[in-house]
């Protein structure tokens, strides 16, 4: 018998529907929400020109984005998760790309747009765009500053879709660490975002 895949089992799943079983942290759909997006990422990176980055980093990076805007995620406003996720890629490597460019002081003009660079329909309103960036930056800020940094090694390395064996080989510890790491991290994810709305 074969096994079914975390992308099979949720194949049914909207997008707000998948998010959600990935914030209720059903087994296997962080997995199937993560495979969906990673054309998204790779295609918002693949426009990218000019920077020093490797492109795999930067599909890390909006990998990291997308997981946060599952839990700045609020399902009551106007914008489907998709918009938002997506605004969310995108303004987490536009900040990546401006801080290199900072650094190495590198004219913006030198990269690549993102502007033109959306596969999504609906339009990014101004609302949109203000709420996933201070979530999304929240986030990016709580993931720095409470995760530790085992957890974000395998934070990392699970957006890149690696299986809880192969994280645990990387690293050099069991399976279960490796799960355990998840599960702390999803937990002070939940708790940031439950005090930022209080």
């Amino acid at each position: 018998m074969s096994k079914t895949t975390p992308k099979a089992a949720f194949g049914d799943y909207g997008d707000e529907q998948l998010a959600a079983a990935v914030r209720a942290d059903v087994p296997g759909a962080a997995e199937a929400l993560f495979s969906r997006y990673l054309p998204t990422a790779k295609y918002l990176t693949s426009g990218i020109s000019g920077a020093s980055i490797e492109q795999d980093d930067l599909v890390q990076e909006a990998m990291l984005a997308l997981f946060s805007s599952v839990y700045a995620y609020t399902p009551d406003k106007k914008a489907a998760f998709r918009t938002f996720a997506t605004v969310c890629m995108k303004n987490r490597l536009r900040t990546v790309l401006k801080a290199q460019q900072t650094q190495k002081n590198v004219p913006l003009h030198a990269y690549v747009s993102l502007e033109d660079v959306d596969p999504t329909d609906p339009a990014e309103d101004p609302e949109t765009l203000l709420i996933s960036n201070e979530n999304a930056e929240y986030l990016f800020r709580v993931i720095n500053t409470e995760l530790s940094r085992r957890e974000r090694e395998v934070l990392r390395l699970f957006l890149c879709g690696l299986s809880y064996a192969d994280i645990a080989a990387k690293l050099g510890i069991n399976e279960k660490s490796a799960s355990n790491a998840l599960q702390r991290m999803r937990a002070k994810l939940k708790k940031a975002m439950a005090n930022s709305s209080s």
